[in-house]
């Protein structure tokens, strides 16, 4: 198994058009569609300060090429 991790950093401090833009394109739900997606998920500070984590499990490096390549 292996775990993606991306710090994403809101352009002018906007957190909700980063979490917008992830709910609106079903992001992580498509990332789950992936065959070998474990688990995803956002975390975004309630301070509204410092990056965004986005981390997603994956049962290989292939499906994660999988993921990367859609």
């Amino acid at each position: 198994m292996i775990r993606s991790v991306l710090l994403l950093e809101p352009k002018s401090g906007d957190y909700e058009g980063l979490l917008g833009y992830f709910k609106s394109a079903r992001v992580l739900e498509r990332s789950l569609d992936t065959p070998g997606c474990l688990s995803a998920e956002i975390q975004a500070p309630v301070t509204r300060r410092g990056p965004v984590l986005v981390t997603a499990l994956w049962a290989s490096a292939e499906a994660y090429e999988l993921w990367v390549g859609d």
